[in-house]
């Protein structure tokens, strides 16, 4: 692996280690960062569809009363 840990023959490996340690911990943090974001998401599809929902009901309740009256 060029450019990696196992490209340098000299006593680098505590380096790598601690190298090792921070990429770890940086992915475990965006880990938590795409759990929230696929939850924001989610949520906002949500209510966008809560929303559509309810304008479709009103459209029909408008509707269904333009129907049943007796206005010509």
């Amino acid at each position: 692996m060029i450019g990696g840990c196992d490209f340098y023959a000299v006593p680098v490996g505590r380096i790598c280690d601690i190298i090792k340690v921070m990429k770890l911990r940086g992915r475990k943090g965006q880990t938590l960062v795409e759990y929230v974001l696929v939850f924001s998401a989610l949520l906002a599809v949500v209510g966008s569809l809560t929303y559509l929902l309810g304008a479709t009901r009103r459209a029909v309740v408008r509707t269904e009363s333009l129907v049943g009256s007796d206005y010509p």
